[in-house]
């Protein structure tokens, strides 16, 4: 999920059939400028199981909320194996969520090769001056601490 490598993948419990959206909360350790997220679905199998095309996304800034709030970014994705890119209004975020609510097949489960957060610095800096910086690396070694 967060590991650098697309040969490895986080997935939901299969066996859940109840319906969907399933959850994933990554905590970036501490607080960053996100101005967008990379998913990578499973590459390991040609089916895409469980591959996500429909999704919504949201950041906080302090700890994990019981109240996320409205999305930060929110669509839908192509139905392939891909990687999928989705930018948004720059925020500061320590936690970012992302809720699956469609698998392209309609399963009931969800997969991520790779969530990569796409950072204007690697380092915590003030809005004003990440704003000017722009050096838009992206982040690894991440946590994720609640699916």
């Amino acid at each position: 999920l967060v590991d650098g490598n697309t040969g490895t993948f986080w997935q939901s419990d299969r066996n859940d059939t109840s319906p969907m959206p399933r959850e994933v909360v990554v905590d970036l350790g501490d607080t960053y400028l996100v101005y967008g997220i990379r998913y990578t679905p499973r590459q390991d199998v040609p089916s895409m199981g469980g591959t996500i095309v429909q999704y919504e996304l949201y950041t906080h800034d302090v700890e994990v909320p019981t109240n996320w709030g409205t999305p930060w970014a929110f669509g839908a994705w192509a139905a392939t194996n891909a990687a999928k890119v989705v930018l948004g209004m720059p925020v500061l975020a320590r936690y970012v969520r992302l809720l699956a609510f469609q698998e392209y097949a309609g399963r009931t489960f969800s997969t991520i090769a790779e969530l990569t957060m796409l950072v204007a610095n690697t380092k915590p800096i003030p809005l004003a001056t990440a704003c000017v910086e722009l050096g838009f690396p992206a982040l690894q070694g991440l946590t994720v601490v609640s699916q």
